[in-house]
């Protein structure tokens, strides 16, 4: 058995009316309580409501206040009836009593993957993601709008699956000759927006769940990991301050700072002496990653402490960033880094992979996989994931460009180490 009772529960003349749920649960019974937005004055509660009114306004009143309370009555015994008793409490009377006087709006999402990608997109504008997730994002919905255009139809959400990707990858390929990564790239965007379609109950491809169908592939592009090894940096060390310029000199700097603290090109150039703290008598770097906004410790390795003790404590100035990618270019000619490796680099718009001298394609990006390649297999990998910011180890492994063949051969090593 349950009721529903409405009290006045205040002390002031003139407040809002509780709500009392009361029912039994395995003969116990229970109470849940909400406050409403009925406003009455006490002595209207008490002596004028439910007697007979004396004109027409104080009918009126009457009237519209119990139309209020059949109206929240009604709703609480609706609901009531369709829901499990051992699902009601509190909390559950508040929601309904919240939702009678404020519905939510049901949304109505688009089936169409470009008009779904806006509502993606600006989700990830609302959670404060960096600019650099918001142009990747806007890049892929840009390239499906123009494969949409050859199609002369829509592209709907629970079409994109196995068949979709291998007709996408062939445009991609045939048509524009987008790289490997850029059209992979594109295809794990398109999986995240049809998986929060789905979250968001769009009908989506019936095998979307198993994620089969956007695995990554092998890239048929075998190309080099490019990254300065510590040979390189010692080439790039000894190139003569006085003989190089003052600006290419604190390019330099920070192009072997980068090296040493793992960090991206957002988070390291805008470094100053007062990220560096001491912690049991030790010098650490400390910053908060702008893309993850996770909090990094780096501790100051002697490579790092030499350059700053040349600068009085103080990092080099800072640098605007097609600045200072335009200098280690510069720099790394300099230091004479000829070797050739067979990589891609952007030319008239596109990537064209082929053998290039390792300076013409050294960018900011190559200090942080610089200090997770040189150092793995000599730290333990936890300790550089810690600092690169990196959450998962497969992740990391691919971003050196290792596979188990590679843990395997480390974890040798470090056995006939210890031996």
């Amino acid at each position: 058995m349950a009721t529903i009772k409405f009290l006045y529960r205040s002390s002031k003349d003139e407040a809002c009316l509780t709500l009392r749920l009361s029912y039994t649960i395995k003969g116990t019974t229970k109470r849940a309580e909400s406050s409403t937005t009925i406003l009455v004055g006490k002595k209207y509660w008490d002596k004028e409501l439910f007697s007979n009114a004396k004109n027409q306004a104080q009918q009126h009143k009457q009237d519209k206040i119990k139309g209020d309370i059949d109206s929240l009555k009604s709703k609480v015994w609706k609901v009531f009836y369709e829901t499990p008793i051992t699902d009601i409490n509190q909390s559950w009377l508040k929601n309904i009593v919240e939702n009678h006087y404020f519905p939510k709006k049901e949304i109505k999402y688009p089936d169409n993957i470009l008009e779904y990608f806006d509502i993606f997109i600006a989700e990830k504008k609302a959670l404060g993601k960096a600019k650099n997730t918001i142009e990747n994002l806007t890049s892929a919905k840009n390239h499906l709008q123009v494969y949409e255009k050859t199609l002369k139809a829509p592209i709907l959400i629970k079409d994109v699956g196995a068949d979709f990707k291998m007709r996408y990858k062939v445009f991609c390929e045939d048509a524009h000759k987008y790289s490997f990564g850029t059209i992979m790239n594109d295809l794990a965007i398109i999986k995240s927006v049809c998986i929060h379609a789905k979250d968001n109950e769009v009908e989506t491809h019936k095998k979307l769940k198993k994620r089969i169908d956007f695995e990554p592939e092998v890239n048929p592009e075998d190309v080099d990991k490019v990254y300065l090894s510590f040979s390189d940096l010692e080439k790039i060390t000894n190139l003569s301050s006085k003989k190089i310029g003052n600006e290419l000199d604190a390019a330099k700097d920070w192009l072997i700072l980068s090296c040493y603290l793992g960090q991206r090109v957002s988070d390291f150039l805008k470094l100053t002496e007062k990220a560096i703290r001491f912690e049991e008598g030790e010098r650490v770097v400390e910053l908060i990653q702008k893309k993850t906004k996770k909090k990094i410790a780096i501790p100051v390795l002697p490579e790092i402490a030499e350059i700053l003790d040349k600068r009085n404590g103080e990092f080099p100035p800072y640098m605007a960033y097609h600045r200072y990618n335009d200098n280690i270019k510069l720099v790394c000619k300099k230091a004479k880094l000829n070797e050739l490796v067979y990589t891609g680099k952007v030319e008239d718009g596109r990537k064209v992979i082929k053998n290039y001298k390792k300076w013409e394609v050294v960018t900011s990006h190559i200090g942080r996989i610089s200090f997770a390649t040189n150092h793995y297999g000599d730290w333990p990998t936890p300790f550089i994931m810690n600092v690169t910011g990196h959450s998962k180890e497969k992740t990391f492994l691919s971003y050196i460009g290792k596979d188990g063949k590679d843990m395997a051969l480390d974890i040798l090593r470090f056995i006939k180490k210890k031996k």
